[in-house]
C-alpha cells in the first residue's frame, strides 16, 4: 500500500533526510501542495522550494494543523521542544508520526506527544539522500498495519526497509547502518592515503577506491554467496590479495571492528537515556 495521493504530509526539519524523503513523496505521486515544510530557516535556495505549490513555513504548529502524517526529522537534542510545541495539535489532530531521531525511545516520545499517537520510529542511513539507503524501523501498538504499509512506502522510495521485532534493536541498526557509511568512509580515506604513498595522484587514488568499493557492494547484492566465499574468489593462494588480507588478520581487524560498533551501539544507548 503506497502512501494516499491525497495525504497532508509535514516535515518538521529541512535537512538532507526530510529532503530525501519528501523528494521520494514526489516521485511516488503525492502533490506538492500536499508537502508542507517546517523550518525557521529554510530559504528560496532549498531544493524542495524549487518545486511549485510545496508549502513552507517557519512555524510547526501551522504546518501540523492538518497533517495527516508528520516527519519529526529534528535534532534529538532540540526534539523535547518541538514535541512541546506541538503536542496540543497533535493530540487533536491524531496523525501518524514518525520520528527520525538517534536514541530516542517510543516511551519518550509518547510522554511528549501524549497517549493514542500512533509512531513509528525509523533509522535511515544517509544514502537515502541517494535513494540507495537502508531504514531500520519499529512501531507502537497504535500503528495499524494500514499505517505500517505506508511507512514502508515512504521509506522504500528511497531504499530498503528493515522492521525490528523489539525497540531496542534500533540501537544495533544504528551502529551497523546508520553509522555504516561512516566507517566506509574512513576505509576508503586510507586506502586512498596508501594510494599517494605508492606514487598514484589523487585524483587516481579516489577513482580506484571508489569504483571498488561500488563495485564490491554490487557484487555482495547480487551475489547468494556470504562475504567469506566472495573474498575467497578474490584470493588467489599465494597471490597480492592473500598478503594483504593476512596483514589484516595479523593486525586483528575483526576485533577493530567489533569495537567500534559495540561504541556505536553504547552510543546509542546513552543518548535515550
Amino acid at each position: 500500500m503506497t502512501v494516499p495521493a491525497d495525504s497532508k504530509i509535514t516535515f518538521i526539519g529541512t535537512g538532507n533526510m526530510a529532503t530525501a524523503l519528501a523528494q521520494g513523496l514526489l516521485h511516488q505521486g503525492i502533490a506538492p501542495h500536499n508537502i508542507t515544510l517546517a523550518s525557521p530557516r529554510v530559504g528560496p535556495q532549498h531544493p524542495l522550494c524549487q518545486q511549485d505549490d510545496v508549502r513552507v513555513t517557519p512555524d510547526n504548529t501551522i504546518a501540523v494543523e492538518h497533517a495527516d502524517m508528520v516527519i519529526l526529522a529534528v535534532k534529538p537534542q532540540i526534539l523535547p521542544t518541538v514535541a512541546g510545541e506541538l503536542r496540543n495539535v497533535i493530540q487533536r489532530r491524531k496523525p501518524l508520526v514518525i520520528s527520525l531521531a538517534a536514541g530516542i525511545r517510543l516511551s519518550t516520545l509518547t510522554d511528549w506527544l501524549g497517549k493514542n499517537i500512533p509512531i513509528v520510529r525509523s533509522m535511515p542511513n544517509l544514502p537515502v539522500t541517494l535513494r540507495a539507503g537502508v531504514s531500520g524501523l519499529y512501531a507502537n501498538p497504535t500503528v495499524t498495519s494500514a499505517l505500517q504499509a505506508q511507512v514502508d512506502s515512504l521509506l522504500s522510495s528511497v531504499g530498503v526497509t528493515l522492521w525490528v521485532e523489539r525497540e531496542e534493536m534500533l540501537d544495533a541498526v544504528t551502529a551497523i547502518s546508520g553509522s555504516g557509511p561512516g566507517y566506509i568512509f574512513l576505509m576508503q580515506e586510507a586506502m586512498e592515503q596508501a594510494a599517494l604513498h605508492l606514487g598514484l595522484d589523487a585524483t587516481s587514488a579516489r577513482l580506484l577506491t571508489t569504483q571498488t568499493f561500488l563495485g564490491a557492494a554490487q557484487m555482495a547484492a547480487a551475489s547468494t554467496l556470504s562475504p567469506a566465499d566472495l573474498r575467497a574468489q578474490v584470493c588467489s593462494p599465494g597471490g597480492t590479495t592473500e598478503a594483504g588480507i593476512s596483514t589484516f588478520e595479523q593486525r586483528q581487524i575483526r576485533t577493530i571492528f567489533r569495537d567500534a560498533i559495540h561504541s556505536a551501539y553504547q552510543r546509542s544507548i546513552e543518548l535515550a537515556q
